[in-house]
């Protein structure tokens, strides 16, 4: 139970500590979003990337070595060509990542026009400045539609709008917005997939408006919820749900460097194709049922960015990216509340768990290995289950409760030290003590062991303590346990109780000591000797003449640390605990009375010694026993 309530303790500091770090990270905002965020780019690069298999998307550029080839690769008449190129293939639809704006001969734009609806499946975009405020109301953005259902949540709105020439949006199959504002730290990872165009209006980007146009999904059959998921609802096929931010934006999942994801298509090549049968189909296989993405990636339009993957990437690839997701159905979501639960409260359990261990190496190796577990969890979820999780959040939270259970162990064992010290500094020598607080495990282990008990006790004290003060006993008791526990104390005995004037003492726990049976009677002997000093001056301060008996016993005893959690007494126990005091029951004055066993295992004993047999309380046979003298 106690060792439940101890649990229950660090969960509780566990819990608490995670709590500061969230309310502090929250408090930091985009600090620890970038840091979140770079954790995940760092997961998108350590990945197998390449090209993506059954890819629906293809490139068509105009890069700097094309403009080297041809100088007419912006003039309106070359997309003219490249329209009706495209339109003798089976292309699912064409994405122009450009606009439209300035005026030119109007005859060349009134053909542009007419081939944008000859063909049909050519989709403009608009640039707008996003902002939070609301717009004024009334006005008409080309490509907004009000969706079935809208909750806008922290969506921006359409503020400056960038259109194409109004006889060209016309003519297009779908009018769409083509702005990508870059994270805080200038990385792009997110897909804005609609801006709020007014009350009840939505401007969708121009990938969202071709795959609504893809599933056959009018604008009252999209539903918009912040925070949640925008979801066409086609009468005629199943839901598309993508995920979104409170922002609006999906997360991308970028496939690959700009070169290696998706196949490219050069616009010089592809118009090599009116005069080259060959070149023309092999541009026709390369484009048919798929979707185009056109745009100038040369460095004079300015479109570059940094991504995950590279630091200079041709921002087009943004849309191309969002495209492939939506129309494979692969998008990254925000891990579910059960997941959090499982994988924040597994973490903590498991802390605390390696906190309240004996060992302070299994806290040290098994914190760490949690941990790394967990980012380890982390990167699974995002790479294969597509979960977006905020590592950092959890890492740092982990980090600081690792902390304070350190913190929190480092106190617990001082503590525990202080105690022990408090406890058993008047029993137990210095030099086994220090070992004892160093390995406090040895006091909780009760166990049968041979150890050596000596008994000592004051000839004549109850008839002469009969006629004394309290004050005259008491000083009597000091002066003599003081003398006796310094001698055992500097053989490293471990004294086990005083009783009224009598002492009992044991060697060989609870560190062990081969030499036990020597210890013990170099400590008897040295008793006698330190009376014989302290007599003289007894005699006639207390009007005593003492005698000293003591009675030594070998054998195996229980030894431990029976008690309460209030109170514990370090003590032996047994029968030959018993026979120890009865030899000193039965040891002349000022002698010293030892077992066979102990005397067979003395070896540095050089006095005088006398073999007897005695009769003791417990045991059938006379015991034989030893009365030694000193030299």
């Amino acid at each position: 139970m106690k060792r439940f309530g101890h649990l229950g303790l660090l969960l509780l500091i566990a819990a608490g500590v995670h709590l500061v770090v969230l309310a502090l990270l929250h408090g930091m905002g985009a600090w620890a979003d970038g840091w979140n965020a770079r954790i995940s780019d760092d997961w998108r690069r350590r990945a197998k990337l390449g090209k993506v298999e059954n890819s629906q998307v293809v490139h068509l550029n105009i890069s700097d070595s094309d403009h080297s080839l041809r100088s007419d690769l912006t003039e309106r008449a070359t997309y003219i060509k490249a329209l009706n190129l495209l339109s003798e293939t089976d292309v699912r639809g064409l994405l122009f990542d450009m606009i439209f704006v300035d005026p030119k001969d109007p005859g060349v734009e009134r053909d542009l026009a007419q081939s944008l609806m000859d063909f049909e499946r050519a989709y403009l975009s608009i640039g707008i400045d996003p902002v939070s405020g609301v717009v004024e109301p009334g006005r008409e953005i080309p490509g907004a539609f009000q969706p079935g259902r809208l909750s806008p949540g922290e969506i921006p709105y359409v503020g400056r709008v960038v259109s194409n020439r109004p006889m060209l949006s016309n003519a297009a199959k779908g009018i769409g917005n083509i702005t990508v504002p870059a994270d805080p730290d200038g990385i792009y990872r997110h897909f804005p997939l609609v801006y709020l165009a007014g009350k009840d209006q939505v401007l969708p980007s121009t990938v969202l408006r071709m795959v609504m146009d893809h599933v056959g999904c009018e604008g009252q059959h999209v539903e918009v919820v912040a925070g949640k998921a925008i979801t066409l609802r086609p009468p005629n096929g199943e839901p598309l749900e993508i995920p979104v931010d409170e922002a609006g934006r999906m997360t991308l999942d970028f496939r690959g460097k700009w070169g290696e994801a998706f196949d490219h298509l050069s616009l010089p090549v592809m118009l090599d194709g009116e005069e080259n049968d060959l070149i023309f189909d092999q541009m026709a296989d390369l484009v048919d049922d798929r979707f185009v993405v056109f745009a100038d990636i040369s460095t004079y339009s300015h479109d570059i960015g940094a991504i995950p993957l590279e630091r200079h990437y041709p921002l087009s690839g943004i849309h191309s990216n969002a495209l492939q997701q939506i129309l494979e159905g692969r998008f990254y979501r925000v891990v579910p509340w059960h997941w959090n639960l499982i994988l924040w409260g597994g973490a903590l359990v498991l802390l605390s768990l390696w906190a309240q261990a004996k060992k302070t190496s299994i806290f040290l190796i098994c914190t760490p290995l949690t941990i790394f577990g967990c980012h380890e969890v982390h990167h699974w979820l995002f790479r294969q289950e597509g979960m977006m999780t905020r590592p950092l959040d959890h890492f740092l939270a982990m980090g600081f409760t690792s902390v304070a259970f350190f913190i929190y162990r480092h106190e617990s064992v001082q503590r525990s030290r202080r105690r022990l010290r408090s406890q058993f500094a008047s029993y137990i020598a210095p030099s086994v003590l220090q070992r004892v607080v160093d390995k406090p495990h040895m006091l909780n282990i009760v166990e049968r062991k041979e150890i050596t008990v000596i008994f000592t006790d004051i000839a004549g004290f109850t008839r002469w303590s009969s006629h004394q003060d309290p004050a005259t006993i008491h000083a009597f008791l000091n002066e003599y346990f003081e003398s006796m526990t310094a001698i055992i104390f500097r053989h490293e005995g471990t004294i086990d109780k005083f009783i009224g004037d009598g002492l009992m003492f044991f060697f060989g726990d609870p560190v062990e000591q081969s030499d036990q049976a020597d210890r013990a009677i170099r400590v008897a002997f040295e008793m006698q000797e330190a009376l014989d000093t302290l007599r003289a001056g007894w005699k006639d301060r207390f009007e005593m003449d003492i005698s000293l008996r003591i009675g030594i016993n070998t054998g195996l005893c229980t030894v431990g640390n029976p008690g309460s959690s209030q109170r514990m007494d370090y003590t032996a126990v047994g029968a030959n605990v018993n026979l120890a005091q009865r030899l000193e029951s039965r040891c002349s004055l000022g002698g010293v009375l030892v077992s066979a066993r102990t005397m067979a295992l003395q070896k540095d004993f050089k006095g005088k010694s006398t073999e007897m047999a005695i009769e003791a309380k417990g045991y059938d046979q006379p015991v034989k026993v030893y009365q030694l003298e000193a030299q």
